[in-house]
C-alpha cells in the first residue's frame, strides 16, 4: 500500500496506536473490523496510516479498545520529529484552504441563485 498523499504522519502515528492496542488486546483485524462496522482492508488503511481516520470512526475504535480517544494522540509512537510537525500543518492548512474555498463557491451559488446548491 502507498500511503494517499492526503495523509501524513499524524495520520501513521494514529494507525499504529490502533494497531499497538488491538495486538496487546489479541483482537483479530477482521472481528475489530466487524465490531465497528467497517471492512477489514479499511481497518487495515487505517492502522497503516494510508487511510484517515474519521473522528465518528475514531470514536468508535476508542469505544471497542475501552480507551480515551485521546489515547491516540499522544505516547511513545506520537514523538512528532519537526519535519513531521511541518508535514501536519501543511497538511492542516491545505485542508482549511480547500474548506474554504468549497464554501466560498456554495456561498456564491446562493447569492446568485438565491438558494443553495452544492458544486458537483
Amino acid at each position: 500500500m502507498h500511503p494517499d498523499p492526503k495523509t501524513g504522519a499524524i495520520d501513521r502515528n494514529i494507525g499504529r496506536r490502533i494497531r499497538a492496542k488491538r495486538m496487546e488486546l489479541d483482537i483479530s483485524v477482521p472481528f475489530m473490523a466487524d465490531e465497528i462496522g467497517v471492512s477489514v482492508a479499511v481497518l487495515q488503511e487505517f492502522e497503516a496510516g494510508t487511510l484517515r481516520v474519521s473522528a465518528l470512526a475514531l470514536w468508535l475504535i476508542s469505544g471497542f479498545l475501552r480507551v480515551p480517544v485521546t489515547f491516540f494522540f499522544h505516547g511513545p509512537h506520537y514523538d512528532l520529529s519537526l519535519d513531521q510537525q511541518a508535514e501536519a500543518r501543511g497538511s492542516f492548512v491545505r485542508a482549511n484552504r480547500n474548506a474554504k474555498t468549497r464554501l466560498s463557491l456554495i456561498h456564491a451559488e446562493i447569492d446568485t441563485a438565491g438558494k443553495p446548491t452544492l458544486p458537483s
